[in-house]
């Protein structure tokens, strides 16, 4: 899950990333920036909430095995990361990988709040609970943790 984050005037991508959890190379990829302008919105991960772990690609690995390895789809880790099927990853490079219990969905044209529930085999309340803003606009990712 993501959230945004106002760029200050003396921000830079490393203390951004210390404040959030994450790396430097992370907010590059997932925001395609390499520096920072006071005022700009950007899009960090929101690993506050124990959703997520982070992954260091290792020498040989690719996204179909990281997901395997990891019990998760494809689709899911691609939306998580706001990678696509044909980008490369690099070792070294940090992926979030859904921490066990915790359930991905990304929505879909036409979702209602009740299909995402029944999807996830869990209650619209939960779903509510446990995500902060929900649009309902294509490509949201939805979380949910037993």
């Amino acid at each position: 899950m993501y959230k945004a984050y106002q760029v200050m005037g003396n921000d830079t991508l490393n203390s951004i990333a210390t404040k959030f959890n994450t790396t430097a190379n992370l907010l590059r990829e997932i925001n395609g920036i390499n520096e920072l302008i006071p005022g700009t919105i950007i899009v960090v991960p929101n690993m506050d909430n124990n959703w997520y772990k982070q992954y260091v690609v290792k020498r040989g690995d690719n996204l179909y095995n990281i997901a395997k390895i990891n019990n998760i789809t494809l689709d899911d880790l691609l939306a998580i990361n706001g990678l696509n099927k044909d980008d490369y990853i690099y070792p070294n490079q940090e992926i979030l990988i859904p921490n066990e219990n915790v359930k991905i969905y990304v929505t879909k044209q036409g979702d209602s709040l009740n299909d995402i529930s029944d999807k996830m085999n869990t209650t619209l309340q939960k779903i509510i609970d446990q995500n902060k803003q929900i649009y309902l606009l294509e490509d949201q990712l939805i979380v949910y943790k037993n």
